[in-house]
Protein backbone atom coordinates (compact mmCIF):
# COMPACT_ATOMS: atom_id res chain seq x y z
CA UNK A 1 0.00 0.00 0.00
CA UNK A 2 1.41 3.40 -1.02
CA UNK A 3 1.56 6.44 1.22
CA UNK A 4 -1.10 8.28 -0.82
CA UNK A 5 -3.45 5.33 -0.46
CA UNK A 6 -2.94 5.34 3.31
CA UNK A 7 -3.73 9.07 3.42
CA UNK A 8 -6.90 8.62 1.39
CA UNK A 9 -7.92 5.77 3.69
CA UNK A 10 -7.33 7.87 6.84
CA UNK A 11 -9.15 10.90 5.52
CA UNK A 12 -8.46 14.60 5.14
CA UNK A 13 -7.06 17.10 7.58
CA UNK A 14 -10.21 17.22 9.63
CA UNK A 15 -11.31 18.09 13.18
CA UNK A 16 -9.27 15.36 14.88
CA UNK A 17 -6.06 16.32 13.06
CA UNK A 18 -6.56 20.01 13.82
CA UNK A 19 -7.21 19.29 17.49
CA UNK A 20 -4.14 17.03 17.73
CA UNK A 21 -1.99 19.59 15.95
CA UNK A 22 -3.22 22.34 18.30
CA UNK A 23 -2.52 20.24 21.41
CA UNK A 24 0.97 19.39 20.20
CA UNK A 25 1.62 23.07 19.56
CA UNK A 26 0.45 23.88 23.09
CA UNK A 27 2.97 21.41 24.48
CA UNK A 28 5.81 22.97 22.49
CA UNK A 29 5.21 26.57 23.69
CA UNK A 30 6.64 26.06 27.23
CA UNK A 31 9.75 24.45 25.75
CA UNK A 32 10.26 27.48 23.51
CA UNK A 33 9.97 29.84 26.49
CA UNK A 34 12.45 27.69 28.40
CA UNK A 35 15.00 27.96 25.58
CA UNK A 36 14.38 31.70 25.27
CA UNK A 37 14.91 32.19 29.02
CA UNK A 38 18.46 30.85 28.65
CA UNK A 39 19.38 34.02 26.78
CA UNK A 40 18.84 36.05 29.94
CA UNK A 41 19.47 33.61 32.79
CA UNK A 42 22.70 32.15 31.39
CA UNK A 43 24.23 35.33 30.03
CA UNK A 44 28.00 35.42 30.16
CA UNK A 45 29.29 38.53 31.88
CA UNK A 46 32.77 40.00 32.32
CA UNK A 47 34.56 38.68 35.35
CA UNK A 48 37.92 38.96 37.07
CA UNK A 49 39.64 37.50 40.12
CA UNK A 50 38.90 38.49 43.68
CA UNK A 51 41.99 39.90 45.36
CA UNK A 52 41.56 39.34 49.10
CA UNK A 53 44.31 41.85 49.97
CA UNK A 54 42.18 44.64 48.47
CA UNK A 55 38.79 43.66 49.91
CA UNK A 56 39.08 45.62 53.15
CA UNK A 57 40.10 48.87 51.44
CA UNK A 58 37.01 50.99 50.59
CA UNK A 59 38.93 53.93 48.99
CA UNK A 60 37.31 56.45 51.35
CA UNK A 61 40.68 58.04 52.12
CA UNK A 62 41.09 58.89 48.41
CA UNK A 63 37.53 60.22 48.12
CA UNK A 64 36.52 57.74 45.36
CA UNK A 65 33.02 56.46 44.64
CA UNK A 66 32.31 52.73 44.87
CA UNK A 67 32.56 52.21 41.08
CA UNK A 68 35.75 54.30 40.84
CA UNK A 69 37.25 52.31 43.71
CA UNK A 70 36.38 49.00 42.06
CA UNK A 71 37.92 50.19 38.78
CA UNK A 72 41.11 51.36 40.55
CA UNK A 73 41.43 47.98 42.31
CA UNK A 74 40.84 46.19 39.01
CA UNK A 75 43.48 48.31 37.24
CA UNK A 76 45.99 47.60 40.01
CA UNK A 77 45.43 43.87 40.49
CA UNK A 78 44.31 42.36 37.17
CA UNK A 79 46.64 42.01 34.16
CA UNK A 80 45.51 43.77 30.98
CA UNK A 81 45.15 41.39 28.04
CA UNK A 82 44.50 43.92 25.28
CA UNK A 83 43.48 47.48 24.59
CA UNK A 84 41.22 48.13 21.61
CA UNK A 85 41.57 51.07 19.24
CA UNK A 86 38.62 52.73 21.00
CA UNK A 87 40.48 52.50 24.33
CA UNK A 88 38.44 49.64 25.84
CA UNK A 89 40.64 47.51 28.08
CA UNK A 90 40.21 43.74 28.20
CA UNK A 91 41.32 42.24 31.51
CA UNK A 92 42.44 38.69 32.26
CA UNK A 93 39.54 36.72 33.67
CA UNK A 94 41.50 33.87 35.29
CA UNK A 95 44.75 35.52 36.49
CA UNK A 96 45.65 38.25 38.95
CA UNK A 97 48.83 39.86 40.20
CA UNK A 98 50.25 38.53 43.44
CA UNK A 99 49.59 41.56 45.67
CA UNK A 100 51.31 40.12 48.77
CA UNK A 101 53.27 42.90 50.48
CA UNK A 102 52.18 45.60 48.02
CA UNK A 103 50.29 48.61 49.37
CA UNK A 104 47.34 49.67 47.22
CA UNK A 105 46.69 53.22 46.12
CA UNK A 106 44.76 54.46 43.05
CA UNK A 107 46.94 54.62 39.97
CA UNK A 108 49.49 52.05 41.16
CA UNK A 109 51.10 50.15 38.31
CA UNK A 110 51.48 46.68 39.80
CA UNK A 111 52.96 45.34 36.57
CA UNK A 112 56.01 47.58 37.17
CA UNK A 113 56.43 46.21 40.71
CA UNK A 114 55.84 42.50 40.13
CA UNK A 115 55.26 40.20 37.16
CA UNK A 116 54.17 37.37 39.42
CA UNK A 117 50.62 36.27 38.60
CA UNK A 118 48.47 33.63 40.21
CA UNK A 119 45.14 31.98 39.47
CA UNK A 120 41.76 32.84 40.91
CA UNK A 121 41.91 30.86 44.14
CA UNK A 122 39.38 33.01 45.98
CA UNK A 123 36.65 33.34 43.37
CA UNK A 124 35.57 36.02 40.91
CA UNK A 125 34.00 39.45 40.80
CA UNK A 126 31.30 39.81 38.15
CA UNK A 127 30.30 42.88 36.20
CA UNK A 128 26.72 43.65 37.25
CA UNK A 129 26.18 46.70 35.05
CA UNK A 130 23.88 44.84 32.64
CA UNK A 131 22.67 41.77 34.57
CA UNK A 132 22.36 41.77 38.36
CA UNK A 133 22.42 37.98 38.61
CA UNK A 134 22.70 35.08 36.16
CA UNK A 135 23.28 31.35 36.42
CA UNK A 136 26.94 32.03 35.67
CA UNK A 137 27.35 34.57 38.48
CA UNK A 138 25.67 32.50 41.18
CA UNK A 139 28.23 31.57 43.81
CA UNK A 140 28.45 27.79 44.05
CA UNK A 141 30.19 26.29 47.03
CA UNK A 142 31.69 22.82 46.95
CA UNK A 143 28.75 21.51 49.01
CA UNK A 144 26.31 22.80 46.38
CA UNK A 145 28.34 21.16 43.62
CA UNK A 146 28.33 17.80 45.43
CA UNK A 147 24.60 18.06 46.08
CA UNK A 148 23.84 18.99 42.46
CA UNK A 149 25.94 16.10 41.13
CA UNK A 150 24.09 13.65 43.40
CA UNK A 151 20.72 14.97 42.23
CA UNK A 152 21.78 14.86 38.56
CA UNK A 153 23.08 11.32 38.93
CA UNK A 154 19.88 10.19 40.65
CA UNK A 155 17.59 11.68 38.02
CA UNK A 156 19.83 10.65 35.15
CA UNK A 157 20.04 7.02 36.23
CA UNK A 158 16.34 6.73 37.01
CA UNK A 159 15.09 8.53 33.91
CA UNK A 160 14.43 5.29 32.01
CA UNK A 161 12.59 3.71 34.92
CA UNK A 162 10.60 6.86 35.65
CA UNK A 163 9.57 7.37 32.04
CA UNK A 164 8.50 3.72 31.73
CA UNK A 165 6.35 4.01 34.85
CA UNK A 166 4.83 7.27 33.62
CA UNK A 167 4.03 5.79 30.21
CA UNK A 168 2.39 2.73 31.76
CA UNK A 169 0.42 4.92 34.17
CA UNK A 170 -0.70 7.28 31.38
CA UNK A 171 -1.76 4.39 29.16
CA UNK A 172 -3.73 2.88 32.04
CA UNK A 173 -5.45 6.21 32.77
CA UNK A 174 -6.13 6.79 29.06
CA UNK A 175 -7.75 3.35 28.61
CA UNK A 176 -9.80 3.81 31.78
CA UNK A 177 -11.05 7.21 30.59
CA UNK A 178 -11.84 5.88 27.11
CA UNK A 179 -13.68 2.94 28.61
CA UNK A 180 -15.80 5.19 30.85
CA UNK A 181 -16.45 7.59 27.98
CA UNK A 182 -17.61 4.75 25.74
CA UNK A 183 -19.88 3.32 28.44
CA UNK A 184 -21.33 6.77 29.10
CA UNK A 185 -22.07 7.38 25.40
CA UNK A 186 -23.42 3.86 24.97
CA UNK A 187 -26.06 4.44 27.63
CA UNK A 188 -26.81 8.07 26.82
CA UNK A 189 -27.00 7.91 23.02
CA UNK A 190 -28.11 4.37 22.28
CA UNK A 191 -31.42 4.10 20.46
Amino acid sequence: MLFDEVLSLLGDFDRYQRRTYFLVCLLVVPAAWHVLAQVFTAAEVDHWCIVPQLDEDDCSRWNLTQSECQQAKKDASIPKVSISSSGKITYASCNRYDMTGIDFYPGIETANITNSTTGCHDGWVYDTSQYKSTIVTEDRTSEDTVYMSIVAEYYGSNRGIQSSILVLHNVQVLFRRCYHWCIFHKFCFSY
